[in-house]
């Protein structure tokens, strides 16, 4: 997360950025909801040979995102290279899987909904951000056809 914090603090003014309030409701929902999970319940070892790769692949989009990260939709320089060269959102995707881990090691009903709400929020997110930079960046349409997949190769 301190890579997070540091291209926050460095990033360059962006292009252009939604105004729209559903925009910037399902980045939130997308974004904090799982900051409100409780932890507790069982520890199984064998979810950490699934959240470290997780982690890495979100450490990965980091690094190739660079300082072009936002929570809300905006344009700013377009990210083909890295690990945009195999999904549109990979950080995303990395934290989906990462907070599946965290799921199955704090197992509840309150979790489960926490969650499920996330991952709502996730998907509504790209979609939205995916209508915005269609609409500023002429160049998304073709990165659109080069990188097939949204979160997932072959499924999504």
């Amino acid at each position: 997360e301190s890579i997070l914090v540091f291209m926050f603090f460095t990033r360059p003014a962006s292009v252009n950025f939604s105004t729209n309030p559903q925009d910037w409701f399902w980045a939130m929902i997308g974004t904090y909801p799982v900051m409100l999970m409780q932890a507790g319940g069982q520890e199984y070892a064998l979810v950490i040979f699934l959240q470290i790769p997780a982690m890495l692949w979100v450490i990965f989009g980091y690094l190739s995102l660079g300082t072009s990260i936002s929570i809300i939709p905006a344009h700013r320089e377009l990210k083909r290279k890295g690990a945009y060269r195999f999904v549109r959102h990979p950080l995303y995707a990395g934290y989906v899987v990462s907070l599946l881990c965290v799921l199955i090691n704090n197992m509840s009903l309150y979790n489960i909904a926490i969650i499920a709400l996330t991952y709502v929020g996730t998907i509504m997110r790209i979609i939205r951000e995916e209508r915005f930079l269609l609409a500023s960046n002429p160049e998304y349409a073709e990165f659109m056809k080069q990188t097939k997949y949204r979160l997932l190769p072959y499924v999504y």
